[in-house]
């Protein structure tokens, strides 16, 4: 099985499905060649499953004894590779050493393969579900899921099905990602931050660089980015991040004795959690000023500069709230305008029969691992179904090092082949419990 594992997930790197947010952009005959490879690689599923297409993505429906359904979520499209300095051929899918290296094998090629792989097993083992599974491949979860994730949700939510819980991609089983963790963490996200674009424009005086005025524009929004900067909002505890520590607290050696405590210490520990990008990211709204735009020949002064800041928007913020705090800190010269709205998802509860099953599920497969409620700092696809089911959780059946965790959307993103076999494990374990539940 795991040479299958393997040559599948292969195959699947060797298309290079690069999305854009302009779709005009992307290459349109890699989108269809990767589908072609799915509905040849899995002639089962394509034979007995009801198949819709929604642009380049796909809804898989696995009709069950039972209306109410399950929900499963991947996406296929993958990030450029340009600018990062690969030893491999980032669309080569070369199997080597153990693992299957490319873009996209654990972003989120690795969960689309594996789910296909699990249903096309037991499909031709003959299983029925008891309640009806679906699975909602998207092909733009990279540029924010508008012509996939979002239509498929909607056409679930017109149609009337009754989702009771969702999967996606998410955490992962962490060896080493937080310091002082005497088991592996399994983390199971139950929430994403928001994540909200700020454009700002600044308007000055022109002209030639050799008589320049006291303060240029570019000099200006410079001053900006350092406020930005140097004026944070301040650190809170969110539910799912007091549940997420105080979880961890009994396998972090002596520094377990202060999380465990993390509500009532809270004003102290947070001084230590701010500066780890890590834990900081936890704790509060954070911004980072991404793009800048500005002058376009060195002897001449801009009249405009325009700066993008990101910002992640923790549980309790709004997009109107930090609006409003940016204006308080960078005052009224500067234009701010919202180009991509996005509030902080709604939080799954982790005291319930659903995360239980999922957790036995992970314990079943990865054996003694801590199963730890979580906050994603960055986004998925998931935040896009939230109207169809109160229990979405966010999971890749990995396991990962920070090296892994660094090399996504980065260079060098591998799989390896005991990933794969897990993950294959995993998926046909929680796919079976979850729809005879």
């Amino acid at each position: 099985m795991i040479q299958r594992l393997a040559e599948s997930m292969s195959e699947a790197v060797k298309i290079p499905t690069i999305s854009h947010a302009d779709p005009t952009k992307e290459d349109r005959e890699v989108f269809s060649e990767f589908l072609t490879f799915l509905e040849n690689r899995y002639p089962t599923m394509y034979a007995k499953l009801e198949i819709k297409r929604f642009g380049d993505s796909v809804l898989y429906t696995w009709r069950g004894k039972e209306e109410e359904g399950e929900l499963f979520l991947a996406h296929y499209d993958v990030v450029p590779h340009e600018g990062q300095e690969w030893t491999t051929d980032p669309f080569g899918g070369a199997i080597e050493g153990g693992f299957v290296h490319g873009r996209g094998t654990l972003d989120d090629k690795g969960n689309c393969i594996l789910l296909h792989e699990a249903i096309e097993s037991l499909l031709n083992e003959g299983f029925v579900p008891q309640k009806t599974v679906y699975l909602a491949i998207g092909a733009d979860e990279e540029v924010g899921g508008r012509r996939g994730a979002v239509e498929m949700a909607k056409h679930l939510k017109e149609n009337g099905a009754i989702i009771h819980t969702i999967l996606d991609e998410g955490g992962a089983v962490t060896v080493d990602a937080m310091e002082g963790g005497e088991k592996p963490f399994a983390l199971v996200g139950l929430a994403e931050k928001g994540s909200t674009n700020f454009l700002l424009s600044l308007r000055g005086q022109g002209g030639h660089s050799s008589m320049p005025p006291p303060s240029t524009v570019i000099g200006k929004m410079a001053t900006l980015i350092q406020k930005i900067e140097a004026n944070p909002p301040m650190p809170r505890l969110t539910p799912t991040v007091r549940a997420m520590f105080e979880t961890m607290a009994p396998f972090m050696g002596t520094r377990g004795k202060l999380l465990a405590r993390i509500k009532q210490l809270f004003p102290v520990i947070s001084k230590a959690l701010v500066k780890s990008p890590t834990t900081n990211s936890f704790v509060r709204t954070t911004f980072s000023v991404t793009m800048i735009d500005g002058g376009n020949a060195p002897n001449v002064l801009p009249a405009k500069v325009q700066a993008v800041v990101n910002a992640r928007i923790l549980q309790g913020d709004s997009v109107e709230g930090i609006m409003t705090y940016l204006r308080k800190h960078l005052g009224d010269e500067v234009e701010i305008e919202v180009t991509l709205h996005e509030e902080p998802s709604k939080t799954t509860p982790h005291q319930t029969k659903e995360f239980a099953v999922l957790k036995e599920a992970i314990e079943h497969t990865f054996g003694d691992v801590v199963v730890v409620p979580y906050l994603m700092s960055g986004g998925s696809d998931a935040r896009h179904y939230q109207v169809l089911s109160e229990h979405i959780y966010r999971f890749s059946p990995v396991v990962m090092t920070k090296e892994d965790i660094a090399s996504i959307h980065s260079a060098d993103e591998k799989i390896s082949l005991e990933n794969l076999e897990k993950g294959f494990v995993f998926f046909k374990d929680y796919l079976k419990q979850r729809s005879m539940r």
